[in-house]
């Protein structure tokens, strides 16, 4: 095993990077700049050397942040005890494609920042393998790396590092969708529901309403609107009168959307380039509905009709004329 003295050196760099650190803190506050704020030495991280020479390493370098890169040039001397730079995030790294970057970024996020030597071993090995193949392979692939590494732990890794290229090549970086659906209330066209469904189910996404009103807040806008909701939905008919329809529109759906096709560089003049994961991208999409059909205002009410009134008394006919007949005499 060679653990113990890949250790002690290890520590050693430690010490060097914080006085390093130590070092240009100091000359920042007394107004003197003795090396760039960004330059660091490189130290080593997790992994296993062969025959305890830090030169021989198979695994990460310790970041300042912490964080733990992986080196992506086979061949080129060791960036150990020099002064490395960080370059920021890129998109491209030795000619690679967008699907092979977002690969890279990928494996890195996912594995890359480990305390663990195995798992180290395992990504520094898929790194080479995605991010320079064709010169990894010419000093002599996983055959030739895995013998800086202890006997007994070389299939570990190497199972490890199969698994991890095999994640990478099969990632698909996801894509967002959302559905809105607007009902009218079967009793009332001035009522009825706004629905939302959203891949991922995390998105969430701002929508304005036409022709309408949330029923709860009264405004057309609403905000954060998650995957899931059923809202109720108040119609404000146009001036007008006409048949009119509630529309709904979101442009700015927002998830999560994995490893954008970023790295983060460490640039070491003269040696190995190191690598860490990039940036994370997000998914932005839109999403509209409308009424299924028209909705109507209803005519106003007819007033009611005024009540019948009796109709006035017919005349009265006069009293017939009497007439009297002459009494005769017998």
């Amino acid at each position: 095993m060679h653990t113990a003295p890949r250790r002690r050196l290890r520590a050693s760099r430690l010490a060097l990077w914080i006085a390093t650190v130590a070092l240009v803190g100091g000359a920042i506050l007394s107004g003197v700049t003795a090396l760039p704020v960004t330059a660091h030495a490189a130290t080593l991280g997790p992994g296993y050397e062969r025959d305890g020479l830090p030169a021989w390493h198979l695994g990460g370098y310790l970041n300042p942040d912490g964080s733990v890169s992986y080196c992506i040039e086979p061949g080129r001397p060791s960036p150990l005890d020099k002064p490395t730079t960080d370059a920021g995030m890129v998109g491209q790294v030795n000619g690679l494609s967008e699907t092979a970057m977002i690969q890279l970024n990928s494996l890195l996020a996912r594995h890359g920042n480990t305390a663990d030597d195995t798992t180290s071993a395992a990504v520094a090995m898929a790194v080479w393998s995605i991010a320079s193949n064709a010169s990894y392979q010419a000093e002599g692939g996983d055959a030739y790396v895995l013998g800086r590494a202890p006997a007994e732990l070389r299939p570990s890794i190497q199972a490890l590092a199969d698994q991890y290229r095999a994640e990478a090549a099969a990632y698909v970086p996801p894509v967002g969708s959302a559905t809105l659906s607007l009902s009218i209330d079967a009793t009332s066209d001035f009522t009825g529901y706004l629905d939302v469904a959203t891949t991922p189910a995390e998105a969430t996404g701002t929508v304005t309403l036409t022709n309408g009103v949330f029923a709860d807040t009264g405004s057309p806008t609403r905000q954060a609107v998650p995957n899931g909701a059923h809202l109720a939905v108040t119609a404000v008919p146009p001036a007008d009168g006409a048949p009119y329809r509630v529309t709904a529109k979101s442009d700015d759906f927002t998830a999560p959307g994995g490893p954008a096709a970023t790295v983060h560089l460490y640039s070491t003049p003269g040696a190995q380039t190191l690598t860490a994961s990039g940036a994370m991208r997000s998914l932005v999409f839109s999403a509209t509905a409308t009424d299924v059909r028209d909705r109507v205002i209803p005519p106003p009410p007819v007033p009611p009709a005024p009540a019948p009134t009796s109709p006035p008394p017919a005349p009265t006919a006069p009293p017939a004329a009497v007439h009297r007949l002459p009494i005769v005499s017998g």
